[in-house]
Parts: structure tokens; sequence; C-alpha cells
């Protein structure tokens, strides 16, 4: 009974997952869209609207991450769409110290976190069919090539012994 409720509510939670990253990305066309309209009507001689469009571009990377971070599933997505929150906190002009050293502590622990908790296999999505790695990354390329050789090695795993002289021990002749 309990497999027949997951076999029907998770599939139920991946389209759900998948019309919210719908949504989600709509809306950040809007908002670039909208975005681009203020910022073209502002004073661009005045350092606040550099702010406003630093702080409006990373709003727009957090809603595409958050997008990516729905469909794929994968701790390194998670991990981004985090840093770049805090990146975007740091960014206002009006900080205390306090918030800067707060902002700093995470961004170390985020860092930290990715190089000393995390397998190299975290940051493949868990969907990687639907989402084929990028050949020309060499961190793609280096696992592939480990993925090619466990099939490699499980399926020497899985051959029939033979002897020295190539026969297999099987074989009565």
């Amino acid at each position: 009974m309990e497999y027949r409720i997951k076999e029907l509510f998770n599939p139920l939670v991946r389209w759900l997952e998948k019309i919210l990253a719908v949504a989600i990305l709509v809306s950040v066309i809007v908002a670039a869209v909208n975005g681009g309209m203020h910022l073209a009507g502002m004073d661009w001689t005045d350092k606040d609207t550099f702010y406003e469009l630093i702080y409006r571009v990373l709003l727009l990377v957090i809603g595409l991450e958050l997008v990516r971070m729905l469909i794929t599933h994968s701790l390194a997505a998670v991990l981004e769409l985090l840093a770049f929150v805090i990146a975007r906190k740091m960014l206002k002009p009006d900080l205390t110290s306090i918030d800067i050293i707060l902002s700093v502590m995470a961004f170390v622990a985020l860092l930290a976190g990715r190089k000393y908790l995390m397998s190299r296999t975290c940051y493949l999505s868990l969907e990687s069919d639907e989402f084929p790695l990028d050949e020309s990354d060499t961190f793609s390329r280096n696992v592939t090539r480990d993925r090619a050789e466990t099939q490699e090695k499980t399926m020497e795993d899985a051959r029939p012994a033979t002897t020295s002289t190539g026969e297999n021990d099987n074989d009565e002749t």
C-alpha cells in the first residue's frame, strides 16, 4: 500500500515542481523586461542606479537558479542558489558590519561544505539522462570517463573466467 502511494505521489510532485519552474521562469522573463524598462528611465550618473542594476540582475539569477534547482534536484544547484542569495544580500549599500561578517561566514561555510563535505557525484543531476553532461567541461569529462570505466569493470566481472591460454575454464576438450 505504501509503495503504491509513493508510486503515485512521486510523479505528481515532479510534475508540480516542473509547473512551478515554468511559472518562475515566466516571472523571471517578465521581471527582466520590466526591470529593463525601469532601468532605462533612471539617471545613470547616479551610483544608486548601478546598485539597482546589480540588485535586479542578481534577483533574476536567483530566479533562474531556483528553476534549475527545481528541475535538476542536485545539491550543487542548492548551494549555488544559496551563494547567489548571500551575494545579493552583501551588495546592499546599507549593510551593518555584523551583516557583512555573518554573510562572509555563511559564504565561507558554503564553500567549505562544497569542498570538504560533498562528493564529486553530488554535482550531478539525479536525472542525468534528461540533462546530459557538457563534454567541454573537465569535470564532466572526468565523471563520464569514470562512469565508462565502472561500466567496463562491471562487464569484465560478468564475463566467464578464462585460463592463461585464453580458453574458458568450463570447456572440456
